[in-house]
């Protein structure tokens, strides 16, 4: 564990000019509001090309057209997080750790050069055997082309990961932002351009995350290119290795956790069942889009306070603003979904709304590890970190063979919901007991409990009324829940965080 330093001290001596002047007299939460308004609209609109595609990749493929697009999609997931092997958080925790005398360029380099190494070695073995495992997942072995690209895209986008943390770290929000908007666009516009002008179907929306992944981790490097060294370091690549490798099995358990759903609703319902659960994912990340933009902007300054005086409070009070917030976002955009289905996807999506208020809950649950990991991540103990991610993924597995054959796909969602809970309970214990920060409990819980009521409120309404009544009722839902988190979470602090928020939107 580093020496104590104060947070002044820490502003003060970073290598980057972004963070030099880190406003002594602003508040670490001021500071984060500041970023979350810089952030913003800019964030938002980098991370919205799932819905963007929403509504022609439904029109222009089947339901198992789709189905196949999120499979593949999952394997993508997986793939890239083996590759990543974590490294991303071992650049955020020692970025401006005291301890990395060396300097960022070195870590960054070295870091970045054992993704590409053992990620191209990887992506070769497996495409090999691509035929295959696509005669195991689709039964086609003609799939395997899909399979194919998606190692390429995975290695692609690990690579990518390493310049992003470094540009977050730096606090450099336009050009990351910037960098993720031109991503967005590039994938839209080459996805439309293969799969409707040159009609290429499903292989079209592969060869596009390709083609915008390798063109992004070019513009990235040359973004970062004064911290790129030949000067590697093997004592840099023990210590990423030694922070980021035990929280390597927890990462895996958590994608298996995200993705099995679709494995086994693809063995008890089909690749449309798959679909369906996509076009709820992709309807859900719209608050995912918000959270990326708080994770985006919490996480440097978490960093920095790990030393600080005045970190265990802090901690505390942006886990209750994060619970109040994103409950509320969360349960709003599940009351207006069925709309969002209706005007967004064809009719033989609309079941999907039975999974979305838990997927939205599953995601607000899984983001806030941002906050819930702390305590380990202060400790340096990240092998807790995969113990209870495989206690998750196991519970959801469970849950899963026990609920889809009954309840179908929101069986599924309702699985993974339970199991994410249990996750991040897990995560939060061991914040309070283990680093000692004073979490507030019975804030948590009171999120929790009225998110999964109104939930339920939302769904018994969706099937039992329609028209008007329906709108209404699941208005009124929304609204009541409100009403309640509001005082329940939200201090007089937080009041102040979005007052700055409305007067940096407006100016």
């Amino acid at each position: 564990m580093e020496a104590p330093v104060s947070l002044a001290t820490r502003a003060g001596s970073l290598p980057c000019p972004h963070l030099s002047a880190s406003q002594p007299s602003q508040t670490p939460l001021s500071a984060v509001a500041r970023d979350l308004a810089t952030y913003g609209v800019m964030s938002a609109l980098s991370q919205a090309s799932g819905l963007l595609l929403l509504p022609i990749l439904t029109r222009a493929l089947s339901v198992d057209a789709y189905g196949s697009v999120d499979m593949v999609a999952a394997f993508v997931a997986f793939l890239t997080m083996l590759f990543r092997a974590a490294l991303p958080s071992a650049v955020a925790r020692d970025y401006h750790s005291s301890e990395n005398s060396e300097g960022p360029a070195r870590l960054v380099s070295t870091l970045l050069a054992f993704v590409a190494g053992v990620g191209a070695l990887a992506a070769a073995g497996l495409s090999a055997f691509a035929e295959p495992l696509a005669r195991w997942i689709f039964d086609d072995p003609g799939s395997a082309a899909y399979l194919k690209l998606g190692c390429g895209i995975a290695w692609f986008s690990a690579l990518v990961s390493i310049p992003y943390m470094a540009l977050r770290m730096q606090r450099r929000i336009v050009a990351y932002n910037a960098l993720r908007m031109l991503q967005t666009l590039a994938y839209v516009g080459l996805t439309v351009a293969l799969v409707i002008g040159r009609e290429r179907g499903v292989r079209g929306v592969f060869e596009a995350q390709l083609l915008t992944h390798a063109g992004v981790l070019a513009c990235a490097l040359f973004l970062i290119r004064a911290q790129l060294t030949p000067r590697l370091s093997l004592a840099r690549l023990r210590a990423g290795l030694g922070f980021s490798l035990p929280m390597l099995p927890g990462r895996i358990a958590v994608v298996i956790n995200e993705q099995a759903d679709r494995v086994l609703l693809l063995a008890f319902v089909g690749l449309g069942g798959v679909g369906q659960l996509g076009v709820a994912a992709r309807v859900a990340s719209a608050v995912q889009f918000a959270l990326v933009v708080f994770r985006q902007a919490w996480q440097p300054h978490a960093m920095l306070l790990i030393d600080a005086p005045r970190r265990n409070d802090t901690y505390r009070r942006m886990l209750n603003y994060y619970a109040g917030t994103f409950s509320i976002l969360g349960l709003w955009l599940s009351a207006i979904g069925p709309e969002i289905f209706r005007f967004v996807v064809p009719p033989e999506y609309a079941e999907g709304y039975q999974a979305l208020p838990w997927l939205i809950g599953a995601a607000i649950l899984h983001q806030s590890v941002v906050i819930t990991t702390l305590g380990p991540i202060v400790k340096r103990q990240t092998s807790s970190l995969s113990s209870a991610a495989l206690i998750g993924m196991l519970l959801n597995v469970a849950l899963a063979l026990a609920l889809i054959p009954r309840l179908g796909l929101g069986g599924a969602a309702m699985g993974l919901f339970a199991s994410t809970l249990v996750y991040t309970g897990l995560l939060w214990r061991r914040s309070v007991y283990d680093a000692g920060i004073p979490f507030d409990g019975a804030t948590a819980i009171a999120a929790v409990a009225t998110y999964v009521l109104a939930s339920l409120a939302l769904l018994t309404v969706w099937r039992e009324f329609d028209g008007v009544a329906s709108c209404v009722a699941r208005a009124g839902i929304a609204l009541a829940a409100t009403v309640f988190l509001v005082p329940h979470t939200l201090d007089a602090q937080a009041w102040n965080l979005l007052r700055k928020l409305a007067r940096r939107a407006v100016s």
